[in-house]
């Protein structure tokens, strides 16, 4: 009975590394996978602002901005299914949660400045999605100390 019990937790202490190094893995995977998704969005974005700068259809604008609203969501969704193991990656994946609400709550802000036409609340949505950026370089930074190649 005695044997039993400590080889059965010699066996739990080694399995617990491999679990944790594979759920490190695969976070740094999903985030890579659905970073590249959320850059296409934005590329999508920008050129969807800049034809709104152009024309000044708040319409187009606001598709736009509903599209990464949604891209946004399935990140976030996608990390917060996510486990980090080591210190670092845990950190970093609590910023990139951080990080993309605020960038949500930022394109929320803009379709609210755009249907209000408002200056005002524009410039507040700029404002939050400019912290929003911040909050990625930090989670980005995280990232790298962690050893994450994203």
């Amino acid at each position: 009975m005695r044997l039993t019990l400590v080889v059965g937790l010699a066996l739990a202490l080694l399995l617990v590394p491999a679990a944790a190094q594979a759920s490190d893995k695969s976070l740094k995977s999903t985030v890579k996978k659905e970073l590249t998704t959320l850059e296409k969005a934005e590329k999508r974005f920008a050129k969807a602002m800049d034809k709104l700068e152009s024309d000044g259809d708040a319409e187009q604008g606001k598709q736009a901005t509903e599209k990464l609203i949604t891209a946004v969501e399935r990140f976030h969704s996608k990390v917060e299914a996510e486990t980090a193991e080591s210190k670092g990656l845990k950190t970093a994946r609590t910023k990139l949660l951080k990080a993309s609400e605020t960038y949500e709550s930022g394109l929320n802000k803009l379709i609210e400045a755009l249907d209000a036409d408002s200056k005002s609340k524009l410039k507040s949505a700029l404002k939050t999605i400019n912290r929003a950026y911040k909050q990625f370089y930090s989670a980005g930074e995280s990232l790298g100390k962690a050893g994450a190649d994203v």
